[in-house]
């Protein structure tokens, strides 16, 4: 009885750059034809989705991105101005314990 390790087929050499053997632009176009066959069909029980809410959705994306950058942009020009000018922002002041007033009595 042969051992399974005894009969397992020898290691092949690691490939490099001057021995690997380059795929052609057929064998290319095989294998990225199986990935997109394999993607649509993944995608194939998706429902399309209407135009009028990719426009409406659209519009209101682009209107939110613009003002995130306009906010952005305003805090990047502050901070520049404030690192010229050197200010330094105010230290917030610890809020004292009022003082107990001794009544008499």
């Amino acid at each position: 009885m042969t051992s399974p390790v005894a009969s397992a087929p020898t290691a092949q050499p690691a490939l490099t750059p001057a021995t690997a053997t380059p795929v052609g632009a057929g064998r290319l176009a095989l294998i990225l034809q199986e990935l997109l066959t394999a993607t649509a069909r993944l995608r194939g029980d998706r429902q399309p989705v209407p135009d009028e809410k990719v426009k409406e959705e659209l519009a209101d994306y682009i209107a939110k991105l613009r003002l995130y950058r306009q906010n952005e942009a305003f805090n990047q020009w502050f901070r520049k101005e404030a690192e010229q000018a050197r200010v330094t922002a105010p230290q917030k002041e610890t809020p004292q314990q009022p003082q107990a007033k001794a009544t008499k009595g």
